[in-house]
């Protein structure tokens, strides 16, 4: 009876280490998720903050384009050609 009771005692033991492993694990496990979580949203984050300073650079650029195309429109039509 004595056997019994510390096989029982020993599976008990064992049980409870390996549900604390396991919980371990899961919290671990969790812990990595809202890690890779938060490295998404902070990338996101940070397009988002570029997105309106690419919209001033292209309209400063198109703003650039359009003088220069005017200019050189401006230059063939005021070209005379020689006879």
């Amino acid at each position: 009876m004595l056997a019994v009771s510390a096989y029982l005692w020993a599976l008990l033991a064992l049980l409870l280490l390996y549900t604390g492993w396991l919980f371990n694990r899961l919290v671990t496990a969790r812990n990595a998720v809202k890690e890779a979580w938060s490295g998404v949203e902070v990338r996101l984050q940070r397009r988002h903050d570029l997105v309106p300073m690419l919209v001033d650079t292209v309209g400063v650029y198109a703003r650039h384009e359009r003088g220069l195309i005017e200019r050189v429109a401006g230059g063939w039509s005021s070209h005379k050609p020689k006879p």
